[in-house]
């Protein structure tokens, strides 16, 4: 062994969760008097580089048997230029080249490190470089170098999703318990890459005679805006007419044409832009003014996660990019608090002001919200109608059980969803028999997580079938801070939810989700349109014997199944020929009596059900709200 080191000189192994545990101790703590930058500081979304982050020491000194701990969230990837690049290790001890990257520590003559990155965690959220010194010493005011990517091996891709990325360093004196951050972390500032297409969402106003629009440039990576000014030209268009155009600061600053178009007849085709310097070409989600009488669709996000609970970005980056890069119609931050911080009301509080100052009714809506729960007892997120009450977070010392929380939901007499997530997949899958028809009266049915509609004991249609009235949402589940951008690119399958209302307020849109007056899709704004004997989506009729089912439905592109689900079978396969959109009609004459389910929940009388399923060729999905039909 080496002069001056000894057997507990060496680096360790650090898991998310036992990462957790010493970031949590920062809250209050006095930071360790030490700065760092990162060179670049700039890049480009999904950029390789090997990158160096100089670390300067103030009034501190490191010595043998100290460690020094660098924080690298999974956005970070392996240069995917590389061969054999596999699973979500791009960084390793010792590189392996094509393999993986390797971080490098350059000390000052006479000092020297070792280097341990953790492999085994289940969780993986974070990889926790951590370096060991185990000779010489760096003394007060000296300076040494860290590169995450030796740049003699394989290169290290920045997060492909334009983002401010700070890197959490931390010390721990030998012998101390806990890592202590240091006074200043390096942060990248990631920006937008080339514009390679137009975005352009359009959302129709309560008079059905114009539609708000907004446009960006945007990238290919994840469909960052860019920062690049270029001017989107609007193409000839029969039924619109734009009455202006004008360029706002978005996310991070980069631009956002916002403008109103008025329409010249009942059926006008999509907007259309076009950049031929560029090539840049993007048309419109569809619109149309004769769907519902009184009623807009809107598009939005209602479950994410940031840095305040388990994921990364701010909770600003989380409605800016929501209202500014996804251009959605409303979003809400239902973090699952408990990670990176302490939860305490004063969290939550902080949380509530941020939902008042991004909420501007007519443009933009907000939703009180939270996720509860734990691995053991199924999630559920958690919105508030016009005033928030208390966030009952376990980590917050409060409940555990879904009857508990409906009792403390009760005590507020505070308007309130509890709305089940991943019903099916991770650790505490759905239990039908917990029923709330106060509380409970939707269900996410398509996330990051995937589709639980069905092939599952605890799927949707499970409950469904045991007589419980769930509407179905959709949501990511970001933990990226970027609501309605599924978690591996712009391609992926994802989750947002459509609201059927007379206009875009938080009372009313909450009022619609509480009348199940909302459907899912798997990212794509597509339009449904489903009803019985004149009634909306999420109804509840009684069994007259008439039953009538009409809609329309208009894709994002061209469909493939358009299908209608009774009583969890197929029961009607919608014609579609390729086409982007389909109108249908059907009676159903089959007697009440033989189709009736009994419920095995607290719902009186015998019951029967339907919903309608879409799927495009581009793979997208979307589900509306059932309609029953009790007698």
């Amino acid at each position: 062994m080496p002069p001056n080191i000894t057997p507990a000189h060496t680096a360790e192994k650090i898991p998310t969760s036992t990462w957790y545990e010493h970031v949590r101790t920062w809250q209050g703590a006095e930071p360790v008097d030490i700065t760092a930058a990162i060179e670049p500081g700039t890049a480009k979304a999904n950029q390789a580089e090997s990158w160096k982050i100089k670390v300067k020491l103030g009034d501190f000194q490191l010595l043998p048997g100290d460690h020094v701990a660098v924080e690298l969230h999974v956005g970070w990837r392996m240069d995917r230029g590389r061969p054999y690049v596999s699973g979500r290790l791009p960084i390793e001890e010792r590189p392996r080249y094509g393999y993986s990257t390797s971080p490098k520590v350059v000390l000052p003559p006479g000092a020297a490190y070792e280097i341990a990155v953790d492999q085994s965690d289940r969780m993986r959220r974070y990889f926790i470089i951590d370096i060991c010194i185990q000779s010489g010493k760096l003394p007060e005011g000296s300076e040494f170098e860290i590169f995450p990517a030796d740049a003699d091996a394989s290169l290290l891709r920045c997060p492909w999703f334009a983002q401010d990325v700070p890197i959490p360093i931390a010390v721990r004196p030998s012998g101390e318990r806990y890592y202590r951050r240091i006074k200043q972390f390096p942060v990248l500032h990631v920006i937008g890459g080339e514009p390679r297409l137009w975005r352009i969402a359009a959302t129709l106003q309560p008079s059905h005679e114009r539609a708000r629009i907004s446009v960006i440039a945007a990238d290919i990576e994840n469909l960052n805006p860019t920062e690049v000014a270029l001017q989107p030209n609007i193409l000839p268009c029969d039924g619109w007419q734009i009455e202006g155009l004008e360029r706002t600061n978005g996310y991070h600053g980069a631009p956002v044409w916002r403008g109103i178009a008025r329409l010249s007849k009942k059926h006008a085709p999509r907007i259309e832009c076009l950049n031929r310097e560029r090539g840049l070409y993007g048309r419109s989600n569809p619109v149309e003014p004769e769907l519902f009488e009184n009623y807009q669709v809107y598009f939005g996000d209602i479950h994410g996660q940031s840095d305040r609970s388990i994921g990364f970005g701010t909770e600003e980056e989380y409605f800016s990019w929501a209202r500014d890069a996804e251009l959605l119609d409303f979003t809400a931050p239902a973090n699952h608090y408990g990670g990176r911080e302490r939860f305490s009301q004063a969290l939550w509080r902080d949380t509530v002001a941020l939902c008042d100052e991004f909420n501007e009714e007519g443009r933009f809506v907000t939703f009180y919200s939270y996720e509860w729960g734990s691995a053991v007892n199924q999630h559920r997120n958690i919105y508030y109608r016009d005033t928030p009450g208390m966030a009952f977070c376990r980590h917050g010392g409060y409940t555990d059980d879904i009857h508990d929380l409906w009792r403390l939901l009760d005590e507020q007499k505070l308007p309130a969803l509890t709305i089940p997530h991943h019903l099916k997949f991770i650790g505490g899958r759905m239990k039908w028999l917990e029923y709330n028809a106060t509380y409970q009266r939707l269900a996410e049915v398509c996330s990051i997580w995937g589709n639980s509609e069905k092939d599952s004991a605890h799927s949707l249609q499970a409950g469904l079938a045991m007589g419980h009235r769930l509407g179905v949402v959709g949501g990511t589940d970001t933990h990226f801070s970027q609501p309605g951008r599924p978690v591996d690119g712009p391609f992926d399958l994802g989750g947002i939810t459509a609201i059927i209302a007379p206009k875009l307020e938080r009372c009313t849109l909450w009022d619609a989700l509480h009348a199940r007056r909302c459907y899912a899709t798997t990212g794509e704004r597509i339009l449904l349109d489903f009803r019985m004997n004149g009634q909306l989506m999420g109804s509840q009729l009684a069994a007259t014997g008439q039953r009538k089912l009409i809609g329309m439905v208009i894709g994002t592109t061209e469909l493939e199944q358009v299908e209608i689900i009774r009583n969890n079978r197929l029961w009607q396969s919608i014609p579609v020929a390729g086409d982007e959109s389909v109108a249908f009609e059907f009676d159903d004459p089959e007697p009440f009596g033989e189709i009736a389910l009994n419920p095995q929940v607290p719902e009186p009388g015998r019951f029967a059900f339907y919903y309608l399923r879409v799927t495009q060729r581009d793979r997208h999905w979307a589900m509306s709200s059932p309609i029953w039909v009790v007698g």
